[in-house]
């Protein structure tokens, strides 16, 4: 038996699902789509969500589903019927609280080049790839039809398998003795239940589209999280507002574009009042650079 086969594969913006995917050894495979279509086997370990992918990661949410391998082969952004990314920051994001921490990103960086975008694999974990004799491989090629119709499935050349484990770090920041701040490398979404605020910038304008119902905006979804939208806002009317809710934990993503001096300006400053403690937390590790230079101080 392989020792894959406790594990769940999640495959997101999956397209049809085909006979040969019967062949992987994994215990629970996931598929989703917006595309409806019917699962063409009898095979318990097979399940398809007809969804974006954003309501259905809401679905494996309240599910507590643990991931173990995440595929993004392609995203059907050209001619496919996708509008956005899959692994966009906000996607993975969101995602992160039922990824294992350990667990395989099976991509195609080359596809994200075109769109152009950088695939940028961080995400609060530390990445590595995955060489092809090692028994966690499973080649990208399986997951894509232009790939897998070519002399032999399991093609070397095409696609990365990423080993992503989770690397969150905590920095306390002591710049007000009446406030608690931190710098936290990981996904605001992890700590949600914890958080009084959870302020994003809200900055996509793709649309979530859902079979026979009205199309709406991400960040429309966001918001009925409860999110509140960072895009534009100073310190100061973040800090107002939670104020006049009577808001005393705060979790800030970064919003300012890398110029944070009047945040930390206001940071030393301010009565904080109501507030207990004011948390930022970011994905890549280029973020809060100059926050992150006050706790060397």
């Amino acid at each position: 038996m392989s020792h894959l086969s406790s594990k769940t594969l999640l495959y997101l913006a999956s397209g049809p699902i085909i006979p040969e995917y019967q062949d992987l050894p994994f215990g629970k495979m996931i598929f989703v789509d917006r595309a409806l279509q019917e699962i063409p086997f009898q095979d318990d370990r097979f399940e398809f969500i007809q969804a974006d992918g954003l309501i259905a990661i809401d679905q494996l949410l309240k599910r507590k589903i643990k991931i173990d391998y995440l595929v993004s082969a392609i995203a059907g952004l050209f001619g496919g019927g996708g509008n956005y990314p899959v692994l966009s920051d906000f996607m993975l994001g969101y995602l992160s609280p039922i990824l294992n921490d350990a667990f395989f990103l099976v991509c195609d960086p080359v596809y994200y080049q075109a769109i152009p975008m950088k695939l940028n694999p961080e995400w609060g974990f530390k990445c590595s790839s995955v060489k092809t004799t090692d028994p966690n491989y499973i080649y990208p090629s399986l997951f894509e039809y232009g790939q897998r119709s070519k002399n032999s499935p399991k093609n070397p050349d095409f696609g990365i398998v990423y080993k992503l484990t989770r690397n969150k770090t905590v920095r306390s920041l002591q710049v007000n003795p009446g406030l608690d701040i931190k710098l936290i490398y990981g996904s605001i979404w992890d700590d949600a239940d914890q958080l009084d605020l959870l302020g994003i910038s809200l900055l996509s304008s793709h649309e979530i589209r859902r079979p026979g119902r009205n199309h709406f905006s991400i960040a429309q979804f966001f918001r009925e999280k409860g999110v509140y939208d960072l895009q534009g806002r100073t310190i100061h009317e973040i800090v107002a507002h939670a104020h006049a809710h009577g808001l005393k934990r705060i979790g800030l993503s970064p919003w300012m574009n890398g110029e944070y001096a009047e945040v930390i300006q206001f940071l030393r400053d301010f009565n904080p009042g109501c507030i207990e403690s004011i948390y930022f937390y970011h994905l890549h590790s280029r973020d809060f650079r100059q926050i992150y230079e006050l706790t060397q101080q």
